[in-house]
């Protein structure tokens, strides 16, 4: 056997990604994730200087070599904090997405499965919370809670409940009328064994790409609500808040509110991108041959 043909076998064999993992549009989302993430990651490192430093002899200044995306009204790096929100708008998403993730999958289950008055009720509040704008929810919970960042993860993280809820609801009423259902109940395994062992790891495709896809939602609401005020309080780096703080400087300072802003554009729609190439690989019926 020559050299050429055992070469050509060995990377037969290495692992590839997914069709749609291999377009750019997916390379470009992945990308700008893994910056994010590694931006939050390192960002007392990577910042040049404190979130909350003002350097009282450049306010408003323009970006420039020393402070490369300028200072705010208040003498504070723009790029420091830009680096610090990445943090919190991730920590926030993914927290918020968590709970909605847990919540909802823990209702559709048990919804889907056990049926009757129990599914009833279930998917009558979800229909009265689907029934409001998902920013509107938030906000009235906010509103109720208070405006603190901790109770900002907890109205997002609600307000996306119903969302998981009638997706594995849906899923849930499909599975439980397969054979290998009626099967595993004809030979005496408990309801919670059929759950959790038969039902649930069936059900994670839907979950994962409405999870990608909620956590640029979560981090687009999460910035709405510290905009007007019921998000991050100052002088917290968070990007809403940050845009909030600049919108009586967009004539003189333009870069205060550019930069936040792009950072939750770029981030919003690497996720997008990630859950449609997610929807595409693991979604049958957008599943590319």
């Amino acid at each position: 056997m020559s050299v050429a043909t055992l070469r050509l076998r060995v990377r037969d064999r290495r692992p590839r990604l997914p069709k749609a993992f291999r377009k750019p549009a997916a390379h470009l989302g992945l990308a700008l994730v893994i910056v994010a993430v590694l931006t939050a990651l390192f960002a007392p490192w990577i910042a040049p200087h404190s979130p909350t430093e003002s350097f009282f002899d450049a306010i408003q200044q323009p970006p420039s070599w020393r402070f490369p995306f300028g200072t705010d009204e208040l003498g504070r790096c723009v790029l420091s904090r830009v680096i610090h929100g990445a943090r919190i708008s991730l920590s926030v998403a993914l927290s918020a997405v968590l709970i909605g993730l847990s919540i909802g999958t823990l209702l559709g289950l048990l919804a889907g499965y056990f049926r009757g008055w129990l599914d009833t009720i279930l998917m009558r509040v979800t229909d009265v919370m689907l029934a409001f704008p998902e920013i509107l929810l938030t906000i009235a919970i906010v509103a109720i809670l208070g405006p603190d960042l901790k109770n900002t993860v907890l109205a997002v993280g609600l307000a996306a409940v119903p969302v998981y809820a009638r997706t594995v609801r849906s899923a849930v009423l499909q599975i439980r009328e397969l054979e290998y259902i009626q099967a595993a109940t004809a030979l005496g395994r408990s309801e919670r064994g059929i759950l959790l062992r038969h039902i649930l790891p069936n059900v994670t495709s839907p979950i994962i790409v409405v999870a990608t896809v909620n956590v640029g939602t979560a981090i687009l609401i999460t910035a709405g609500l510290s905009y007007v005020g019921l998000g991050a309080q100052p002088p917290t780096p968070e990007w809403g808040a940050m845009l909030s703080a600049s919108r009586a400087y967009l004539q003189n300072g333009w870069w205060i509110a550019t930069f936040p802003g792009l950072a939750i554009t770029m981030l919003v729609i690497a996720f997008n991108l990630i859950g449609d190439a997610a929807r595409d690989v693991l979604d049958p019926r957008h599943r590319q041959r």
